[in-house]
C-alpha cells in the first residue's frame, strides 16, 4: 500500500501543485473511518472518507499532495 504522498509522486512526479480525480474500489474500511482503496491492480492507498462506504464500493477519489479523499460512491 502506498501513502497519499507516494501516490501523488507516482501520478505527478512531484512537480507543481496538482490534483486529480480517479475511480477506485474500496478494499476495506478501517476503524478510524478511513478506507483502503485500490486505484488499480497494483496501487492502493488509505483515504479519508466524505461518504459512507463499505468494502467493494466503487468510489470517486481526489488525490492531492497531502493525501487522498473519497468524495462519493457510484450508485
Amino acid at each position: 500500500m502506498v501513502s497519499g504522498h507516494e501516490l501523488y509522486e507516482l501520478l505527478f512526479g512531484g512537480t507543481g501543485a496538482k490534483e486529480s480525480h480517479t475511480w477506485g474500489t474500496v478494499a476495506a474500511v478501517n476503524r478510524d473511518g478511513t478506507a483502503d482503496v485500490r486505484l488499480n491492480p497494483s496501487i492502493s492507498t488509505t483515504c479519508t472518507c466524505l461518504a459512507e462506504v463499505k468494502a467493494g464500493d466503487r468510489v470517486l477519489v481526489l488525490v492531492f499532495k497531502q493525501g487522498a479523499v473519497v468524495l462519493g460512491k457510484a450508485v
